[in-house]
């Protein structure tokens, strides 16, 4: 006899109101499961999404205001870009150290491009720097990851530095 046939046997063993019991058991067992291995891991996802969502749609407004803020303060000067023959890594190292701008980690990559990691930077500071590297150097940024710091006025940054070839 299978496992099946005996639970069956035994099932129909018990009176018609332990039966009933069961089976009312197994539907709350049921719900039970489909509520927390289902819709409460989906909830919470959806709440994380919606959360982080705001918190970006926050930070894209705060760097956009901060963005207006620079360009009404006059931080572009109009300046002409002069070539130099300093390696990137070397423009780069220098620029920062002049915006006192800590890099944290860098990293040559092909085609005279450097990356590199900022740990805490005031944004109005980064844009600042990254102006004068464009029109000061010529030297220009492929990608741009920014999160927002424990403190809110810092942001942490990953940078690709695409130079003139």
């Amino acid at each position: 006899m299978s496992q099946l046939q005996e639970l069956q046997a035994r099932y129909k063993a018990l009176e018609s109101r332990e039966q009933n019991l069961l089976l009312v058991a197994a539907v709350v067992v049921s719900i039970c499961l489909v509520y927390l291995i289902l819709y409460k891991p989906l909830a919470n996802s959806v709440e994380q999404l919606q959360k982080s969502h705001v918190s970006q749609t926050n930070l894209r407004d705060w760097m956009t205001l901060q963005v207006a803020q620079l360009k009404s303060s006059g931080a572009a000067t109009g300046k002409t870009v002069t070539k130099s023959t300093k390696p990137l890594s070397s423009i780069i190292n220098e620029t920062a150290l002049a915006n006192q701008i800590q890099i944290s980690r860098s990293q040559p990559r092909p085609d005279n491009q450097y990356q590199i990691w900022l740990d805490k930077v005031t944004f109005s500071q980064l844009v600042r720097w990254l102006d004068s590297m464009q029109s000061d150097h010529g030297i220009f940024v492929q990608t741009v990851n920014i999160s927002r710091a424990e403190n809110n006025d810092e942001v942490r940054v990953s940078l690709m530095f695409q130079g003139s070839l």
